[in-house]
């Protein structure tokens, strides 16, 4: 056995030797357009129009998050490593999530169809010794040519596991770069560059670039890369190109780019009607594959509990699950498949989902439940539909006090062909569902209390107005959720689900007021006047105005166990 051993080790080296020859003959192409369509891949002719860059040097230009970034650098990392001959570890592609991962890995494995290359994934879902069995054989060598890692599980296997190294690294790939960016991830960066150092990657920068063993190419993308330069310079890139996806020359003060096939909607509404018209849209307006994003964790799966009760009790099939951080990987895509299939009509989520995820055109219509926090999550949630040039939707349902924010935000520094359109639903087209909401909200404090549910449903029936006053009379002050942290990595890190971004503190959406008198009042009552008003009023309609003196919105509640 052990002489087996030494025969496979020499020749393993006399192969890295002759592909090291190779590579000094023929040096490796570097990533651009031209590499990344090539002819020969007909299965991708749909694709082939999101993969014609526009290159320049002049300007950094916005990638828009409907267009096919993991195949802009999947295809070409394939093109260069095709003919290697030994597997090593050579192209690195770090992501912010395991969802992420998975669809990232999912892709790669389509493209190596008929060709030699191992693809990895270490992202924290099982043990470490089990990830380690995959990616490294028993010579400590590496099984596999293309890793895809969460930060923290990256850092986890430099450290711990035997033989694994980035010393043949030619790719450097950060997916969702502003996010990694932001967040600290253990000091991942750091540990990474470490390793690069010691196969002699980096070097200062008055030296020849010329003596350097080997070479690294760095790739980022993000549809809303930061462009903070201490951040930047973290990456210690070398003469950096930017390069992106747009249909025609974008102004410079430009940082967005909506894609023509996309409809935006804005609805304006009060809190307490906002699950009503969300029913309205699912039950009247009959509306399917919607994605709902929320503020937290908990109100999607309160949301999701109350549209779900609320459906069953006017005797529709409806379905909807709450998709969140804190449901397991296989957890969430037993969801999604669930949701391709057509076995759900809506999904309900807190901002994880918003980053990157690709459910291709199984979306039709993205829902704004409660505002972004800035100007990149109403991106990134809006690019969930509409993808590879699909048609798709998506609506926001604004406070009124909302909506100057909204405006300003959603017209400064995006670039679009067609307006934000102005609906207004008028309150007859909803009033019939008012009676089954009011006994949804009354299970939902029963089922958050922990009181039996069939309890709450005989109670409601037997006054449906003393049940509205009762929600109202129980409740007190505002929901107090709190943004869940995304499980990218179980073992070292963990990643919230808001969108941070240091150079746009300006953005961020205003915060409630605590007073009736508040100072904006004027403004506000101008910005919904005639041509922007509010879920149309109408006062001979008794259901909503009744509805509206005795019942609080579902998520100003606080209910406790």
């Amino acid at each position: 056995m052990g002489k087996k051993r030494r025969v496979e080790k020499e020749q393993i080296k006399e192969a890295e030797t002759i592909e090291e020859k190779q590579n000094k003959d023929t040096p490796l192409p570097d990533i651009n357009a031209e590499s990344a369509v090539p002819e020969e891949m007909d299965e991708l002719n749909e694709t082939k129009e999101i993969l014609d860059f526009k290159i320049t040097h002049k300007k950094p230009l916005p990638i828009s998050s409907t267009q096919g970034k993991t195949l802009a650098y999947a295809v070409p990392i394939i093109e260069a490593l095709i003919d290697r001959v030994v597997p090593r570890i050579r192209a690195l592609v770090v992501v912010p999530t395991r969802d992420l991962a998975v669809q990232v890995k999912q892709t790669f494995q389509e493209l190596i169809k008929g060709s030699d290359l191992k693809i990895g994934m270490v992202i924290g879902s099982t043990l470490l010794s089990t990830e380690q069995t995959k990616i490294m054989d028993r010579n400590n060598e590496s099984k596999i040519d293309i890793l895809i890692s969460t930060p923290g599980r990256l850092i986890d296997h430099l450290q711990q596991t035997k033989g694994f190294n980035l010393k043949h690294l030619k790719f450097l790939v950060l997916d969702e770069a502003d996010r990694l960016l932001n967040q600290h991830y253990q000091g991942w960066l750091e540990v990474v560059y470490q390793q690069f150092e010691k196969a002699n990657y980096i070097l200062p920068y008055h030296m020849d670039s010329s003596k350097r063993k080997n070479h690294v190419q760095k790739l980022l993308f993000s549809a809303t890369l930061t462009r903070n330069p201490e951040k930047i310079a973290t990456l210690q890139l070398v003469n950096p190109s930017y390069i992106a996806v747009s249909a025609d020359d974008t102004e410079e003060d430009v940082r967005f780019v909506i894609p023509p096939f996309l409809t935006e909607q804005r609805i304006v509404a009060e809190q307490q009607d906002k699950a009503l018209l969300l029913l309205h849209m699912l039950i009247n307006m009959k509306m399917d594959k919607l994605l709902v994003f929320v503020k937290s964790v908990e109100s999607a799966n309160r949301l999701s509990f109350l549209l779900n009760k609320s459906c069953e009790l006017y005797g529709t099939g409806i379905a909807t699950k709450a998709l969140s951080s804190e449901l397991s990987p296989t957890e969430r895509q037993n969801i999604l498949i669930e949701f391709k299939k057509g076995s759900l009509n809506a999904l309900v989520s807190s901002d994880v989902m918003a980053r990157g995820i690709d459910l291709g055109d199984t979306i039709k219509t993205v829902i704004n439940y409660d505002i972004p926090t800035n100007i990149n999550s109403y991106i990134h949630r809006i690019g969930r539909t509409a993808r590879a040039g699909k048609k798709g939707t998506a609506i926001t349902l604004l406070e009124p006090k909302q909506v100057k924010w909204f405006k300003t935000n959603t017209k400064t520094r995006v670039k679009r062909m067609n307006e934000i359109e102005k609906v207004i639903v008028k309150e007859k087209e909803y009033e019939g569902l008012v009676q089954v909401y009011q006994k949804g909200l009354l299970a939902l404090e029963k089922d958050v209390k922990g009181i039996n549910v069939s309890q709450a449903e005989s109670d409601s029936d037997s006054s449906s107005d003393s049940s509205s006053s009762s929600d109202s009379d129980s409740s007190s002050s505002s929901d107090s959720d709190s943004s869940s942290s995304s499980d990218s990595d179980s073992s070292s890190s963990s990643d919230s689900d808001s969108d941070s971004d240091s150079d746009s503190d300006s953005d961020s959406v205003p915060k409630k007021s605590s007073g009736k008198n508040d100072s904006n009042k004027n403004e506000i009552e101008s910005e919904t006047s005639d041509a922007d008003s509010i879920v149309s009023n109408d006062e001979s309609v008794s259901p909503i105005s009744n509805y509206r003196k005795t019942t609080n919105s579902w998520n100003d509640l606080e209910w406790t166990k």
